[in-house]
């Protein structure tokens, strides 16, 4: 029995359908970025886990600082660690997209292995043009060395 591929013409892009799927993508990746803050999941990622722990060291002491025993100044402790807890929420949303990304991609090309049709021969053509593109080929592959 034999299958035949249809080839339509490509249709043009839905903007808001696409829009719709990065914007799902960036939502659970901002969800993903909070929910890595759990010191679980950052001591399986160092080069975070350090990070996290500087800011907060310096949040302890912008509190000490907010609270007058502080030996530096409550902007600067404030600044330090406003900016320390953005790299760490930035370097957990960059990692959660990354992730999201990745699993979509791996979604989409399941859902292409089960929607695509392949035109099955039922026996092999040694003269089919196809055939002797690909003999002309090799044979340039092994010259061509």
């Amino acid at each position: 029995m034999t299958q035949t591929l249809k080839i339509e013409p490509s249709t043009p892009i839905d903007l808001k359908k696409a829009s719709g799927l990065k914007g799902s993508v960036y939502l659970h990746a901002v969800i993903d970025a909070f929910v890595k803050l759990n010191p679980r999941w950052m001591v399986r990622n160092p080069s975070c886990l350090l990070p996290k722990v500087g800011s907060i060291l310096t949040t302890i002491l912008w509190i000490q600082a907010l609270l007058g025993h502080g030996e530096v100044p409550v902007a600067f402790v404030g600044g330090v660690t406003l900016w320390l807890w953005l790299c760490v929420i930035f370097a957990n949303f960059s990692e959660a997209l990354a992730e999201g990304r990745g699993k979509a991609q791996a979604a989409a090309l399941r859902r292409t292995r089960r929607e695509t049709q392949a035109k099955k021969l039922s026996k092999i053509d040694r003269e089919s043009k196809y055939v002797l593109v690909l003999r002309m080929i090799s044979i340039r592959t092994i010259f061509s060395w």
